[in-house]
């Protein structure tokens, strides 16, 4: 059942929205919302600043015990024109907190669950003994009389995420069970799918993609939390829709948590909605961490056709969504045929068709067929994206806003080698980190010892860890990067505060990972994906360069995937002016794709009508822009300028700057510049390392291109957009032709 729907004049209050760092947070055991017994309080005080990451488990409930007198106060004695919802638990009323907040009147909108007296579901919600013990939690104190373990109060009052709803409080007097929730506006997706309205104002195309995105990653969070949890009641009306239609779970009475003993699954009784349970549970009583995946496949095909997951009103045969779509997942002319006709056609076909594609992997009879919660939010991620949902939903706190053009670009940028899974990238609404602790990064790097080292610079360090953690299945080891800030710096950490701003927020194939960071004890640390080939720099010229030299092929590859990570930092409202583009910037994966990294300099470009910012002069030199060494003055095409210093090293494998050439060849752009427009100079010029193995006419188009970027006016320069098409057209048309 749903916690609430109604009028989305009241949005949800800000008191109840993002704790700040420093924040303490208390089980009040008074009715009060201020003060306490201090000894009584549950203080979470995380190291460093900034935002929490995205989702976090308190060791207790954060929890306010409510009086049944404020309850009543709060919804008029739960006054029937009050009432948003019912079902097997019992009511949901609107209500209304009237408090003294720092010596003014608050009024905060919430929902009240009140339980169904006669009702054994309601009282087993509340009661039901997790069957796995979690250390820091076991019998919670929350009554003066008696100890007990409360599902609801549990889980939700232990989980913070933009995806879950927030369980602000409760109340157990005179015989009474109430649950208090944060209001949700817009009420459940099962009312906006099937309610009154749902036919005059039905929900879009991009609003149901942003809303699968949303509950897709609401279960991962609740699936890779360390103690797993398992939802087991998704279904449509579980989901709840804020003012801006993101997705909410709610509803954790029949929530369990992922067996600590590595076994895969638990046994339990068999409980939860029929036609949304997973066929191994409903068959077994087996529940599995991918039973929610089935699920969630369930709630993807009313997304997509408008339709019930039961509903015996329909014809003989389609009265079970599942076994009447099911078939018809695999045919891209039968699930057009299936899509809901309210949306009009007003949807790309071919996203539908992926939906429905990844509906059927959720929806396999083995559950280790089916996708996990995280390919599941991912696989949404790059729908939404090349359906442009992101325009306009996607705005972050530091004033960006992701545009994609109507064409199909997307497509387009991806490139016919590439094998990432969607092209283009998104920028989170909150930074999406996780918030590491010292003691951890020392266990993950062996003490930072020097056999960790992989590099260092006026940053400070960067160390090779290896992250052991424990996950519901088993173990998960990840290989990390972590940069070790120098104390002594103080544009170090400037730079630590920029990388997380910006960083924190994007993602894009060709952009590194920011995984987290670590404020403690005075030390700054960045925690990143680790990139297993390295930097550029070190491939063009480090010590293995000469013998393994890149073929062309390979620089062709990294110069398209660097370009496309600047296009899509310049492609917001406000474009993001990377400011640091050089060899040793530019990572490389296993495959050798390019990934932007070192945001510390990074800013935000000029607001509407003007050209430029005007910043101190920082970067490296030989990559820096003309205008901006000159001046201070930073423009978006300042950034192209350096990728053009990027391109003449990749060309020429000579470094943007060294003393130990000749000296009209210190500066390669200098030297080089004259000779890029002439065919037999640039083949003079080329990487004596490639064995002439490239295309020349390729080399050329390359050079002039090179030579385009390296105007010294910056509206002479090309965007980087037409650099990405431009490259992609030059890789296109050497396949056509055999190296030399």
């Amino acid at each position: 059942m749903g916690v609430c729907w109604g009028d989305p004049g009241f949005a949800t209050p800000s008191r109840t929205g993002y704790l700040k760092s420093g924040v303490n947070l208390t089980i009040s055991t008074s009715s009060s919302s201020g003060s306490g017994d201090s000894s009584r309080q549950n203080r979470l005080v995380p190291g460093g600043g900034g935002n929490f990451p995205i989702g976090f488990i308190l060791e207790e409930p954060n929890l306010r015990k409510f009086t049944l007198e404020e309850l009543n106060m709060a919804t008029e004695n739960f006054r029937s024109d009050w009432l948003v919802g019912e079902g097997g638990f019992g009511h949901v009323f609107k209500g209304f907190l009237i408090e003294d907040v720092a010596s003014g009147r608050e009024r905060t909108v919430v929902a009240v669950k009140r339980l169904n007296r006669a009702s054994y579901q309601g009282f087993k919600e509340w009661m039901v003994k997790p069957p796995y013990h979690v250390s820091g939690i076991g019998s919670i104190s929350l009554f003066p009389s008696c100890k007990i373990n409360l599902s609801e109060v549990l889980f939700l009052g232990r989980l913070s995420h933009p995806n879950i709803t927030k369980l602000l409080g409760f109340c157990w007097e005179n015989g009474q069970l109430l649950l208090v929730y944060e209001f949700i506006s817009k009420g459940s997706l099962n009312h906006r799918l099937y309610g009154k309205h749902s036919k005059s104002n039905p929900l879009s195309w991009a609003t149901r993609l942003k809303i699968a995105t949303g509950a897709a990653r609401g279960l991962e969070f609740l699936h890779s939390s360390e103690n797993g949890i398992l939802y087991r009641d998704l279904k449509s009306s579980n989901i709840l829709l804020d003012g801006s239609y993101n997705a909410r779970l709610s509803d954790f009475g029949l929530a369990l948590f992922v067996p600590s003993d590595g076994r895969s699954s638990v046994g339990t009784r068999i409980v939860g909605t029929y036609g949304y349970g997973a066929p191994e549970y409903i068959a077994t009583g087996h529940l599995y961490v991918k039973s929610d995946v089935y699920s969630y496949g369930v709630v993807l095909l009313e997304l997509l056709t408008g339709l019930q997951a039961i509903d015996k009103n329909r014809p003989q045969g389609k009265a079970n969504l599942v076994e009447w779509a099911e078939p018809r997942l695999s045919s891209e002319r039968k699930v057009k045929a299936m899509i809901d006709s309210r949306l009009k056609r007003n949807y790309p076909p071919d996203a539908a068709v992926q939906v429905a594609r990844l509906a059927s992997r959720c929806l396999r009879r083995e559950p280790r067929e089916r996708p996990s919660m995280s390919e599941a939010f991912h696989a949404f991620l790059g729908f939404a994206l090349q359906c442009q949902y992101a325009e306009g939903l996607l705005t972050s706190s530091i004033g960006m806003k992701l545009t994609i053009s109507s064409s199909s670009s997307s497509e387009q940028s991806a490139g016919p080698n590439s094998n990432e899974p969607f092209p283009d990238g998104m920028i989170f609404l909150e930074t999406n980190l996780r918030n590491f602790t010292l003691a951890e990064l020392k266990a993950a790097t062996g003490n930072f010892g020097s056999d960790s080292l992989l590099g260092e610079g006026g940053f400070g360090q960067v160390f090779k860890g290896l992250l052991d953690e424990k996950a519901p299945l088993g173990r998960r080891k990840t290989v990390i990067a972590v940069k070790k800030l120098n104390e002594e710096s103080f544009h170090g950490y400037k730079e630590w505060k920029s990388e997380i701003e910006f960083l924190g927020r994007l993602y894009h194939p060709n952009l590194a990972t920011l995984l987290g960071y670590c404020h403690e004890n005075s030390k700054m640390l960045l925690v990143y994906d680790f990139a297993p080939k390295g930097s550029l720099n070190n491939h063009l010229f480090g010590r293995g360069s000469v013998v393994h030299p890149l073929p062309w092929s390979l620089r062709l590859k990294i110069a398209i995937g660097a370009a496309r990570g600047l296009a899509f930092l310049h492609s917001f409202e406000r474009a993001i002016i990377y400011r640091d583009l050089k060899t040793s910037n530019i990572l490389l994966d296993a495959s050798h794709v390019a990934k932007l990294s070192d945001f510390g300099l990074a800013r935000l470009g000029p607001k509407d009508g003007e050209t430029h910012v005007s910043t101190r002069i920082m970067g490296t030199y030989g990559y820096a822009a003309p205008e901006y060494v000159a001046t201070g003055h930073l423009y978006i095409e300042s950034d192209v300028y350096s990728y053009g210093v990027v391109l003449l090293e990749l060309l020429t494998g000579l470094k943007a700057v060294d003393r130990d050439r000749p000296k009209d060849k210190h500066k390669l752009v200098e030297w080089a510049k004259p000779r890029l427009q002439h065919e037999r100079k640039v083949v003079s010029m080329m990487d004596p390392k490639l064995g002439g193995k490239y295309p020349p006419g390729a080399a050329l188009e390359i050079g002039k291109l090179a030579l385009r970027c390296l105007k010294n006016g910056p509206k002479l320069r090309p965007s980087m957009a037409e650099v990405v098409k431009s490259m992609e057209e030059i890789e296109a048309g050497a396949k056509g032709t055999r190296d030399p």
